[in-house]
Formats: structure tokens, sequence, C-alpha cells
């Protein structure tokens, strides 16, 4: 295999995985703002987020679930079109590899 044979498959992988990834691209950038702006308020401020002995569960939770739904409402009002299907078998094959990983079987 010659070496622009090599970088013509390098290129068509990057192209695709762009391809893939720029419809749920602002799902991605969303939740990891989201989550890395929940840690570091959980860390600066522990006093706020722990104020109660549920009101941690409740941070981790329900601010989540916001924004899961807010997520849902953009997927469905920007006309998002994904393979359900398609992404659920990758997800679930994913996790399958994780937990063989770990040493599960």
């Amino acid at each position: 295999m010659t070496k622009e044979e090599q970088l013509r498959i390098i290129n068509d992988t990057i192209k695709k995985t762009k391809y893939n990834l720029k419809p749920l691209g602002y799902n991605l950038v969303f939740w990891g703002v989201l989550i890395i702006t929940m840690s570091l308020f959980h860390y600066f401020f522990p006093q706020i987020v722990q104020l109660t002995y549920y009101s941690s569960l409740i941070y981790w939770v329900a601010i989540p679930l916001f924004g899961m739904v807010y997520t849902t409402y953009y997927n469905i009002n920007s006309g998002t079109n994904w393979d359900m299907k398609r992404n659920l078998e990758e997800s679930l094959e994913l996790f399958g590899r994780f937990l063989d990983c770990l040493g599960f079987q």
C-alpha cells in the first residue's frame, strides 16, 4: 500500500466521522459543558450543593433531567435525522466492550 493510499484511507475515515458526528455535535458540546459546569460548581461550592441530605442527589438528577428534556426538544425541532437503531446498537456494543475490559463476560 502506497503513502497516497494510506492518506486517502485516513482522510476518508476522518470525513466519515465528521459526517456521522455533525448532527449530534451540539448534543456532545451541550452535555460536556453542562457536566463540567456542574462538577466545578459542586467542587467550589459544596456547601450549597450539599445543603440537605438529599440536595446533592436532587442536584445530580434534576439538572440532567432538564438537560435531557431540552436536548430531546432541540433534536425534534431541529429535524436532526439520525438512525436510532444504529446508535443504540453501537452504544450497546461499546458498553459490552467496556464490560469486557472490566473482566465481565
